[in-house]
């Protein structure tokens, strides 16, 4: 009989720097498809956060747009924060934007997870002025949140006049 001459090694596996790079190239694999998940999160949250902004602002603008074009301005040329205004329905309305908030006779409209500060300008209402008053709202919209990402800001503006004539 023949002897072998080669001897199988019993001792067979991965070596140490085999381990050391298959565990490293598994970590960089993971913590990179970790950061574009987290990172993908984050710009979902940014997103949602600055829909629910623009949406409370749409809202408002149009709201107080609205019940303008429907009304009389009592309120002088300028820039303030009180609108006061005759309509033709409700009565007289005085909106005012004050401690973050949109008050429509001293009842907030605007929603609780918001900051809003913003003017109103009003232009041709003076006493001896007889143009057809024209109102822009301006308004600063902030949305707060638990995390950085969840807050946001955006300012929104629209202009409108009344649909009665003022011919008095």
């Amino acid at each position: 009989m023949r002897k072998q001459i080669f001897k199988q090694n019993k001792n067979e596996g991965f070596t140490l720097v085999e381990i050391l790079v298959g565990v490293s190239i598994f970590v960089l694999v993971t913590s990179t498809a970790v950061g574009l998940i987290m990172t993908s999160i984050q710009s979902q949250r940014k997103a949602i956060a600055i829909q629910e902004a623009q949406e409370n602002g749409r809202y408002l603008l149009q709201f107080m747009a609205k019940e303008i074009r429907m009304s009389q301005v009592n309120t002088l040329d300028g820039q303030t924060q009180i609108l006061n205004i005759d309509h033709s329905d409700f009565g007289n309305i005085i909106y005012r934007i004050t401690n973050g908030q949109v008050l429509r006779n001293n009842q907030p409209i605007s929603s609780d997870n918001i900051q809003v500060d913003g003017w109103f300008y009003i232009d041709g209402r003076s006493e001896d002025d007889y143009q057809q008053p024209k109102v822009t709202i301006t308004l600063k919209i902030e949305k707060t949140g638990q995390k950085s990402e969840e807050a946001t800001s955006i300012i929104l503006q629209t202009t409108t006049s009344q649909r009665n004539l003022d011919l008095d």
